[in-house]
């Protein structure tokens, strides 16, 4: 697939939809956020005929209705971290 492909542009523009798991929870969940981001917005277009137009933000609502619940279950946010870090 090319890079200037409408999926992937169209999926670029809502990757912003996970800085608030960057900021809450690191980049590295951040990169497992968009890493499958990237799976999906490539893959759902085939389910709607190539419809691409509101593909990038349904596949990041999916992606953080997926990921979240699981980082907030198992998980430390960044601050949860430091405040462990300081009581040692």
């Amino acid at each position: 697939m090319a890079i200037n492909a409408q999926a992937i542009v169209v999926g670029l523009c809502y990757a912003n939809g996970f800085s608030p798991i960057c900021d809450k929870y690191g980049w590295q969940y951040g990169f497992v956020a968009a890493v499958m981001h990237y799976c999906m917005v490539t893959l759902v277009p085939g389910l709607h005929g190539g419809f691409c137009l509101y593909n990038g933000g349904f596949t990041a609502i999916f992606v953080c209705i997926l990921l979240i619940p699981i980082l907030e279950k198992f998980c430390k946010t960044k601050e949860e971290k430091l405040l462990a870090k300081a009581q040692k």
